[in-house]
């Protein structure tokens, strides 16, 4: 229980981050809006990795490895879709194809760093 807390509570600071404005002019936190574009775009590999990772760890015991490796990259992606599509709602942030592949490849570096590292 409490790894899936945890893994929730990772995936609803991604929401919140996400949903910080692009705009530097806003009056708000405007940190993303100062990250060099490039930068931004290789965050989404490790942040989606860890998600990826946290979700193997919350179940793990509750499904055969392989299924659960499956459940997790699922779960994380159309959860890196579903981001971008929120995104598309928020001022000065956009939905984009690019992201959501760099979304995809994080949660699988994730999971291959989980099998072949971690899961020994």
């Amino acid at each position: 229980m409490k790894r899936l807390f945890v893994t929730l509570a990772y995936m609803a600071v991604i929401f919140i981050v996400s949903s910080i404005p692009g705009d530097k002019n806003a009056n708000s936190y405007n940190f993303i809006a100062c990250i060099n574009p490039d930068i931004q775009n290789f965050l989404h590999l490790p942040v989606y990795g860890i998600l990826s990772y946290l979700w193997l760890c919350t179940l793990k015991n509750k499904f055969t490895f392989k299924i659960s490796i499956i459940l997790a990259l699922i779960i994380t992606i159309v959860y890196g879709i579903f981001d971008e599509f929120h995104q598309s709602f928020v001022p000065g942030r956009c939905a984009s194809l690019t992201d959501i592949t760099l979304n995809t490849f994080g949660a699988i570096l994730g999971a291959i760093i989980y099998v072949r590292i971690l899961a020994n």
